[in-house]
């Protein structure tokens, strides 16, 4: 699409051509129908279609608007002109001259000025000249060889869709609005400092900087995407003017990415409003301040796992704790479906090729990890991922990918001798792989009666030693903690542990990550990564 700016341009074109004309801000469902009219016309009739616009917008300019306006930036305008097929924009510079002409000065000086014209597309509510004068019957009797088209009007719910209408509903309704501009309602600018307060004390937040002109939807929270450069993020948006932690007067649009750390300084991003959460509210105190965002935050973060396109299961017992969900998110940078499944038995539990026609993949727990064995791609005794792979089901291990690596790294810092403190299932496994190895190690447990030995057994193997909690998270450590040695918790998030190894010689790491390399595998058979 050519953009054009010579307001004579018109007069000297050699082909026929088809004129539409318009400013089309927000590029409404009516502008899209009316447009693809149009275009289709010109390429019936073999003719150039060239849309006249103005600029500024004649609201703007006649009626001193200077802010809280227009529904569309200039550059998304070009573009979405651009994808219906329009052969060239003609942007007329809106001035005093064109604003005293008359319609009829108007039709001869600027659209009837070359015998090439031969088709005028307009919309239902076309108005020309200084007088605002219906201009449709007024081309056909100045020119009879040009066909003018009068397009019908596009209505939603028996309603004219409008941009005048678009921009009250973006005040009360934003999903109207958005049904009428047939997509989300978007803004965009570049992402700057804001004064820190969310980063201290909230939530961190990129700041965009919004162009005055553009209409701002009603203050408060919003379910977003927003998109930096070409990189979409699913988001919850503010507009507001920060009552609680600001006297000023200044609006801020802030959007929070759920899914994302990043520094977007300078940056240029653009927000499309999907839903609106909450209007802006003052709070008592910051503290209750944080926990509305909280809220709002979880969900934005639901609204999006409904929608996701990736779909995960885990199946297992006792897994309402699983941070699964949050690290695979982590790690896609977007938000997952996730279903915790359980059973009563195992006979209960749906076959492999009917759970991988819902789901992308399933992670399994105990104690289902052994119904699964049949598909196993590996030499360890359990499985704890299923996977599609030419059609056909395959189970792998990827705890044991993820503990190998881990010990590896053991290893390279000198730690060779191992206490595996449980009997259950990561134990057998980690028995395995340290067997494999020939490394040093033994197993205590509730079920062999020898947990009272665990001081004893510390002191005697203190030399490059790593304690390895698989136990269940009800489990209380109470081992030496005054000796330098290495304590790996499988589990994860467990506080008490954490606490009662601070300011020893103990070196505590705890299950998280173990949890991420297992997501990293399990992703990279899944396809998904």
């Amino acid at each position: 699409m050519e953009i054009i700016t010579d307001q004579k341009y018109l007069e000297k074109l050699t082909q026929h051509f088809g004129v539409a004309i318009g400013n089309f801000d927000g590029f409404h469902l009516g502008h899209q129908k009316l447009l693809e009219n149009f275009v289709n016309s010109c390429k019936k009739q073999g003719i150039l279609s060239v849309v006249m616009s103005f600029e500024p917008h004649p609201s703007i300019y006649l009626g001193n608007i200077s802010s809280d306006y227009l529904l569309n930036s200039k550059e998304n305008k070009k573009k979405q002109l651009e994808s219906v097929g329009v052969d060239i924009l003609l942007e007329l510079p809106f001035d005093d001259e064109i604003r005293e002409l008359s319609a009829k000065e108007f039709i001869k000086e600027y659209l009837l000025s070359n015998n090439n014209i031969s088709y005028l597309h307009l919309g239902h509510d076309f108005k020309l000249g200084k007088g605002k004068e219906d201009a449709f019957n007024l081309i056909e009797n100045i020119k009879k060889d040009v066909k003018v088209h009068k397009e019908e009007p596009f209505k939603l719910n028996n309603e004219i869709v409008s941009s005048t209408k678009i921009r009250e509903y973006l005040k009360k309704n934003l999903s109207l609005a958005n049904k009428m501009l047939g997509a989300p309602y978007r803004l965009e600018g570049v992402v700057v400092s804001g004064k820190g307060i969310g980063k201290k004390k909230l939530y961190p937040t990129a700041n965009i900087k919004i162009d005055e002109i553009r209409k701002i939807p009603s203050l408060g929270v919003y379910i977003t995407k927003t998109i930096i450069e070409g990189e979409s993020y699913e988001s919850v948006t503010n507009i507001g003017l920060n009552p609680t932690i600001s006297d000023g007067n200044k609006l801020t649009i802030e959007s929070y990415l759920l899914f994302t750390v990043g520094n977007f300084y300078e940056k240029f991003a653009q927000v499309e409003f999907l839903e609106k959460i909450r209007d802006e509210k003052k709070f008592d105190s910051i503290e209750l301040l944080r926990t509305q965002i909280s809220k709002d935050v979880e969900k934005s973060k639901n609204y999006f796992r409904k929608k996701s396109s990736i779909k995960l299961a885990l199946i297992g017992r006792d897994i309402q704790h699983s941070k699964s969900q949050v690290v695979y998110e982590k790690l896609l940078q977007r938000a997952v479906d996730y279903d915790l499944l359980d059973y009563e038995s195992q006979s209960e539990i749906p076959s492999a090729e009917n759970l991988l026609e819902k789901y992308d993949g399933i992670s399994i727990t105990a104690p289902y990890k052994t119904h699964f064995e049949k598909y196993a791609q590996n030499s360890y005794s359990m499985v704890n991922t299923l996977y599609r792979k030419d059609q056909g089901v395959m189970a792998t291990n990827t705890d044991a990918i993820a503990v190998e690596k881990i010990i590896t790294e053991y290893l390279a810092m000198g730690k060779n001798s191992f206490i595996i403190l449980g009997d259950g299932s990561m134990s057998k496994l980690l028995t395995q792989i340290l067997k494999k190895k020939n490394l040093k190690f033994m197993v205590l447990s509730r079920k062999e009666k020898n947990l009272d030995q665990i001081d004893q057994k510390i002191k005697d193997n203190l030399n490059n030693l790593v304690v390895v909690n698989t136990c269940s998270r009800t489990y209380t450590y109470t081992g030496l903690k005054n000796l330098a040695y290495e304590f790996w918790d499988m589990n994860y998030g467990l506080e008490k542990h954490s606490e009662y190894f601070k300011n020893t010689g103990v070196t505590y790491t705890d299950g998280s990550e173990l949890l991420e390399l297992q997501a990293k595998y399990a992703l990279n058979y899944w396809n998904l990564n």
